[in-house]
């Protein structure tokens, strides 16, 4: 039994004040006080720049300031009904996934329902098991389900909804009615929604109106297409007025803008007032004038307030590596191909008996071009892709290929089985025609990554097989429908993981959730005859990629002199730039569009096809400059609030998610309190269970809570391994965060400085302070009242974050500016911790009034720390930036009232109201010290 004397017993209440601890001869080295510090300074400077998007940072992905962006706004807002209409690639499924973690965060009993399509199940699966980590929140339930079956839906309502590619639920869509009837109910009842789509308002009304109707019911209905419309069509002037507002807009130019705008938007005050100070602008000022006015009209006069959408600009490109695209040289690879003519009779044929069809009555047109288009995009490619036309398969297909065999059996199409054997005579010998073309290409076995893509199971395979008959199977991986799911990943995977297999052929399977942008070649064993299936397949490759590589090239193989398929490759490539840029927002034009030329080659021959080039140039070129102009009304601004040194909030968290030294103050203060650390590999930590950290209890079970499993210190670790990483926001880091802020070790230091020929001893002392700003407690409540406290928080956040600010005052009590007392602790250049010899100690207080000095600096650090302008200023500074935040929100939610738009938000004048000139200023001392100078020979006599 150990007697009371053998326990050391330590205060566990938190020090309002450091210096009676030094007033004591207390402390601990000045190594300890600067991890401790060092630690909470950057903790608490990075848990403020995270608020609201803690999900990311915590997140095994990068951080890029757009999807930061995003996620701050939806966090911030009372009412979470978004749509994320980022274009595609730019990571709208990690914007999602973090405001999952948001929402299982702050609701860990919280129901989640992700409805997807089923080839995207599983990456959905990945992306919030493995780089988000959402199975931490046991008590949750998160099901991702596929959005065309609903036999595994949940019966009970649910708190969050997700819908990647919601397009797919609206009329434009393949499912039927009953499923999104029933998919609106869930949505209308579920607390949070996100729907996930890069689908364009112009060319696409209705289902645009469908997904507003899924974010808003009561002021947005299905049956009010042409009212839509005429809205979407209104708009244009407003989005064309809105691109011209560019930065470097001259004064000429913009006062006719001006006048425009005034004349449209009469009762729209605050846009007079932006006007107003962007037309007396100078040179210099007139650029960040006119970006206020831009986002202005896109804050007011967006679509809807909840429509977030991020454009491929060149800011965001900068940081943000997707590929881009180009046409390969050579562009096209011919294989020598004698059925040539065969497959050009089969399409005259089949054209002028669909024509003749059409005339007597028997069919429709546009059922016509159906048709047509299946047998074109087949005599495209390797003859393989016509055998399931044959008759011997008639009964064994279904869809078009069904529908051409009933035709063929009616005789409606004739000499159609004939011309089918004479093209498909030598299967085996056309296969090789095309490896041989393709050998410069893909043949070495040094060759880098390349994709063949094909419409068609039966060429891939065929394609496959010749390929692995000539170079082996190591060197061949494929990626098709006839594959199981587990199998195509799989093959994805060995392709992509490097070795030997340098060469990934896939179907159609391939053209949606494959993720292929490491690819170094895309080449195109065919065509299909729509344009936007080629964008699919192309933007697997055109991506974010995660090292810098240059835009993937495209390669096409020609099958001879096959004049329809040569044409469409022509109106693909010079009438829809469809290889060289993203077609994405083009997709509802360019289905119509597509259509009417197909007729016309169904109609004409071959020759239409080339003729529509230049007519289908301008006509994209003019909708491309709609659509351009409304997303860009559309488009989120990032907010750009500045603390006072400067930076944005997204730039405080990304230098700070940057910089090392918050990890190293870590680890440093781990193996202070003696854990067990080991780097296994670069910036991968594993802390041991043994020995036990000599901490309390509460905090040891945080830390032993990580110990054991490998942990990234550095973010390019935490992407490539998707392991978990300390920052904060971790319950291990945050832990230890709140144990230093209170925790009286390492809160005093002492040390002596050698200054020859400094007779008798003097003393400096330093201090740190954690200065803060905050709200009032009539303010909190009529926010938290209003759901506007997240909103609030974050902006305070943003202008206000809390700092750390040192105050060194010299003997004389006045701030020290020199260098000598200035620089930090090092025994390199004798400095000695005084701490550490308590005989030496209690010799250089013993001549001075210790206790006058010690409590004295307590006073006057305080005073010459609150006499900086950067502190003194700050809550005024602080209350202004809020107040005019609060006043944007206003002013944005009554222009939208005074233009009849229903969807704004509700009065928070009560909330301005309550803005005080000045907020609170909170000043908590962190730790302070005692530097004593003298000449170095004084250590030897005591």
């Amino acid at each position: 039994m150990l007697g009371v004397d053998a326990f050391e017993v330590r205060w566990s209440v938190a020090a309002d004040d450091p210096f009676p601890v030094l007033e004591c001869l207390g402390g601990d080295s000045p190594i300890v006080y600067e991890s401790r510090l060092g630690f909470v300074r950057e903790w608490t400077k990075q848990r403020a720049a995270a608020m609201g998007v803690e999900g990311l940072l915590l997140a095994s992905v990068e951080l890029h300031r757009h999807q930061l962006a995003v996620v701050r706004r939806v966090a911030g807002d009372p009412i979470k009904r978004y749509l994320l209409a980022d274009e595609v690639g730019l990571g709208k499924t990690i914007e999602a996934a973090a405001l999952i973690w948001r929402f299982l965060a702050k609701n860990r009993n919280g129901r989640v329902l992700v409805l997807v399509p089923e080839h995207l199940r599983h990456q959905w699966a990945v992306e919030l098991l493995d780089r988000f980590r959402t199975g931490r929140f046991s008590d949750a339930s998160v099901r991702i389900r596929s959005l065309a079956d609903d036999s595994r839906w949940p019966a009970d309502p649910v708190d969050m909804l997700v819908i990647d590619e919601a397009h797919r639920v609206t009329r434009n869509g393949s499912l039927p009615l009953d499923l999104r009837n029933r998919i609106a109910g869930i949505a209308h009842a579920a607390e949070e929604l996100l729907l996930l789509s890069a689908t364009p308002v112009r060319s696409n009304e209705a289902g645009f109106l469908d997904l507003l109707h899924l974010l808003d019911p009561a002021h947005y209905h299905p049956d009010q297409v042409e009212a839509f419309t005429r809205r979407v069509e209104d708009r244009d002037k407003l989005a064309l007025i809105g691109q011209g507002l560019t930065s470097d807009i001259d004064e000429f130019d913009l006062t006719l803008y001006a006048e425009q705008l005034e004349t449209d938007y009469p009762e729209d005050t605050l846009l007079a007032d932006l006007l107003a100070s962007a037309t007396s602008a100078d040179d210099d000022h007139r650029s960040t004038a006119v970006a206020r006015v831009r986002e202005h009209l896109s804050e007011a006069y967006r679509l809807h307030r909840r429509v977030l959408r991020t454009r491929r600009t060149p800011e965001v490109m900068a940081s943000f590596g997707v590929r881009g695209r180009k046409r390969a040289k050579p562009f096209v690879v011919f294989a020598k191909d004698p059925t040539d003519v065969h497959r050009t009779e089969l399409l005259d044929q089949i054209r002028l008996d669909l024509m003749a069809a059409v005339e007597g009555g028997q069919l429709d047109l546009q059922d016509c071009v159906d048709l047509f288009r299946e047998v074109a995009q087949r005599c495209g490619s390797l003859p393989q892709a016509l055998l399931p036309l044959r008759s011997t398969e008639r009964g064994k297909q279904s869809g078009l290929v069904s529908r051409l065999g009933d035709l063929v059996g009616r005789e409606v199409l004739t000499s159609f089985d004939s011309l089918l054997d004479a093209i498909c005579a030598d299967l085996e010998d056309q296969t090789k025609s095309v490896v041989d073309a393709l050998t410069p290409i893909t043949g070495s076995k040094t060759q880098s990554r390349v994709v063949i893509a094909t419409s068609f199971t039966e060429s891939a395979i065929a394609l496959a097989a010749e390929m692995t008959r000539r170079w082996g199977k190591t060197r061949i991986a494929t990626h098709l429908s006839a594959n199981g799911e587990q199998d195509n990943r799989d093959a994805i995977a060995r392709w992509t993981n490097g070795g030997s297999c340098s060469i990934l052929v896939v179907d159609a399977s391939a053209e949606e959730g494959a993720n292929l942008q490491i690819a170094d070649a895309l080449i195109h064993l065919d065509l299909p005859w729509e344009s936007f299936r080629i964008e699919q397949r192309i933007g697997r490759c055109d991506r974010h990629a995660p090292t810098p590589m240059g835009p993937i090239e495209s390669t096409v193989v020609a099958f001879g002199d096959e004049p329809y398929a040569n044409g469409w490759l022509e109106f693909a490539a010079d009438g829809c730039d469809a290889f060289t840029r993203s077609l994405s927002s083009l997709q509802y034009v360019l289905a119509d569009t597509e259509r009417t030329v197909q007729a016309g080659a169904l109609r004409e021959g071959p020759d239409a096809l080339g003729d529509a080039v230049q007519e289908q140039k301008a006509t994209l070129r003019a909708e491309k400059t709609r659509i351009v102009a409304h997303d860009a009304l559309d488009q989120l601004e990032v907010s750009d609030a500045v603390d006072d040194e400067g930076e944005t909030v997204d730039d405080r968290l990304i230098k700070s998610d940057q910089n090392p030294a918050l990890t190293r103050r870590l680890t440093t203060w781990l193996e202070g309190v003696g854990a067990s650390l080991s780097f296994e590999e670069k910036d991968i930590l594993r802390i041991g269970k043994h020995p036990r950290p000599q901490v309390p209890f509460a905090l040891e079970t945080k830390i032993m809570g990580a110990s054991g499993a490998p942990l990234a210190v550095a973010r390019p670790a935490s992407v490539q391994r998707r392991l978990p990483i300390l920052r904060a926001g971790l319950p291990m880091v945050d832990a230890v965060g709140e144990h230093l802020l209170r925790d009286d070790r390492g809160i005093v230091f002492a040390m002596f400085r050698p200054w020859p020929g400094m007779w008798p001893v003097q003393v400096a002392f330093r201090a740190e302070f954690l200065i803060s700003t905050s709200f009032g407690d009539e303010f909190v409540d009529e926010a938290d009242a209003l759901g506007l406290l997240p909103w609030m928080d974050q902006i305070l956040q943003e202008v206000s974050p809390p700092v750390v600010k040192r105050v060194v005052m010299n003997p004389e009590g006045e701030l020290a500016t020199g260098a000598q007392l200035l620089r930090p602790y090092e025994p390199k250049k004798g400095d000695q911790n005084v701490v550490a010899r308590p005989q030496l100690f209690e010799q250089l207080t013993k001549a001075l009034d210790w206790t006058a000095l010690c409590r004295n600096a307590s006073e006057q650090t305080r005073r010459l720390v609150e006499v900086r302008s950067s502190v003194i200023d700050r809550p005024q500074a602080a209350a202004t930036q809020v107040r005019e935040a609060i006043g944007r929100r206003i002013d944005r939610s009554r222009a939208r009232r005074l233009a009849g738009l229903s969807d704004f938000d509700g009065d928070a004048g009560s909330l301005e109201a309550l803005v005080p000139e000045r907020l609170s200023l909170e000043i908590l001392p962190l730790g302070c010290g005692a530097i004593f100078i003298g000449d170095p020979s004084m250590l030897g006599k005591s």
